[in-house]
């Protein structure tokens, strides 16, 4: 029963947005606080702002590792294969029509 409530945990968190709201205002929390830092130091803002995202380093890096962390990209991997397949089935209907009668004949 502990793997069924690590998946269900999985599961909502992947569909939750808050924590991609709460991921989005940390980041731009420690990007400003970097940026201060670095006007304190004697750069102008709009360069102490580049510098500090440059430093930092790519956001989308850290919105990534934390789905990884999360577990929600194999949720979204998953979507985007469910949506080729049925793209790929009703390209091919008479394939899909046999594969069909074939897998139910075979049960």
């Amino acid at each position: 029963m502990r793997w069924l409530d690590a998946l269900r945990t999985r599961i909502g968190g992947a569909l939750r947005r808050e924590s991609d709201q709460n991921m989005a205002e940390e980041l731009r929390f420690h990007l400003d606080m970097e940026a201060q830092l670095l006007q304190e130091r004697g750069l102008a803002a709009d360069r102490a702002r580049a510098e500090a995202r440059r430093r930092f380093g790519g956001v989308d890096r850290y919105n990534e590792e934390l789905k990884d962390v999360r577990g929600a990209r194999w949720i979204s991997a998953l979507g985007q294969d469910l949506r080729y397949a049925v793209r790929q089935a009703l390209s091919y209907p008479v394939f899909t029509a046999i594969v069909t009668l074939t897998i139910a004949l075979g049960i």
